[in-house]
């Protein structure tokens, strides 16, 4: 197993949603290396789903790296953006400066399997300042290969 990169906890400036939600993945992994997506409960989550975007692996390009698609997006999630991702590759509906940024963000929960840190700033496509912490938190069919990644987002202050 690759080695866990740098920005895998939470920093203790994260905002409360960000480390609520990590604090949840971190509970339900156990003593596993992943958790698996059946023992997600969102309900346990409840007040954070608008925040939140669940992306599948549905598997690899010629070159090795993974492919992903939005599977659900809060309303939260689909304001920010102006359009609802639901379906649609994230190098076609990515939010961030650019969708090489996402996908290296996606690549390292994938073939590190663990939680991934970033703090996003950059102006959205609609003009505005976006300045917000996310996390990225891997989840798996099988317990040992990442086949979904959960992403919870929080405006940073």
């Amino acid at each position: 197993m690759p080695d866990a990169p740098s920005n895998s906890i939470p920093s203790p400036s994260s905002p409360p949603g960000v480390r609520a939600v990590f604090d949840y993945w971190i509970g339900i992994r156990a003593a596993r290396h992943l958790p698996l997506r059946a023992d997600f409960d969102p309900m346990a989550i409840r007040k954070h789903l608008p925040s939140v975007l669940l992306v599948d692996i549905e598997g690899l390009t010629n070159d090795g790296t993974g492919i992903y698609r939005y599977r659900l997006a809060g309303e939260r999630e689909i304001q920010a953006r102006g359009v609802n991702p639901k379906g649609r590759l994230v190098t076609e509906a990515y939010y961030g400066p650019a969708a090489d940024v996402s996908i290296a963000n996606f690549e390292t929960v994938r073939t590190t399997c663990a939680p991934h840190f970033i703090v996003l700033e950059f102006v959205n496509d609609r003009g505005l300042r976006v300045n917000e912490e996310s996390v990225l938190l891997p989840f798996s069919e099988d317990g040992q290969t990442v086949s979904q990644i959960l992403v919870f987002s929080e405006e940073r202050r």
